[in-house]
Order: structure tokens, then C-alpha cells, then sequence
């Protein structure tokens, strides 16, 4: 999962779309699993065209920001959650 958070409307995301895909093998070999899906969310509301076919092309799952406010509609996520979350452990890759 590639997440990239803009203070525009519009973002481009083609980088992180080649990030979260060329990642995809590194973490298959090192997890020793196979990566089944890959997934890049962005709080901008629209992503250039390249990029939407770029996410097809490498079946990577865009989630932008009307998906992102609708499962924050029915899930509630406080800050203080956030605040507990990034303070666990993270996985090092190499």
C-alpha cells in the first residue's frame, strides 16, 4: 500500500503507482508470500489520466478521497487512534 496525501485537488500519483508496484517483489521475497494485492490511496479528488491507466495496467487498486470520506462515514477513526496506530512497529525491508 503506496499512501500519499496532497493539499490539492488534483495529483498526479504516477510515481506512487510504480512505487507500490515495483515494492510488490521485495515484500513477496522477504514475507515469503505471495503480494496479492496492491493498493495506493490519495486524499485528492481527481488523478491524471496516465495515472488511472498506469493502476490498471499494473492491477493496483486506486482509493481516493470519495471512497476514503465514505468509509470514514460508517467507520469512526479518531485521531487518538491514528496517534495508537503509528506508534506500532512498522515491518524493515532490507
Amino acid at each position: 500500500m503506496q499512501c500519499k496525501h496532497t493539499s490539492s485537488a488534483k495529483y498526479d500519483g504516477y510515481k506512487a503507482i510504480q512505487k507500490v508496484y515495483s515494492a510488490r517483489l521485495k515484500y513477496s521475497d522477504e514475507l515469503n508470500k505471495n503480494i496479492e494485492s496492491l493498493i495506493f490511496a490519495t486524499n485528492a479528488k481527481m488523478l491524471s489520466t496516465k495515472t488511472k491507466k498506469l493502476a490498471e495496467q499494473y492491477s493496483v487498486n486506486i482509493v481516493s478521497y470519495n471512497e476514503i470520506a465514505n468509509m470514514l462515514d460508517i467507520h469512526i477513526v479518531t485521531f487518538e487512534m491514528v496517534l495508537n496506530r503509528l506508534g506500532k512497529k512498522r515491518l524493515k525491508i532490507g
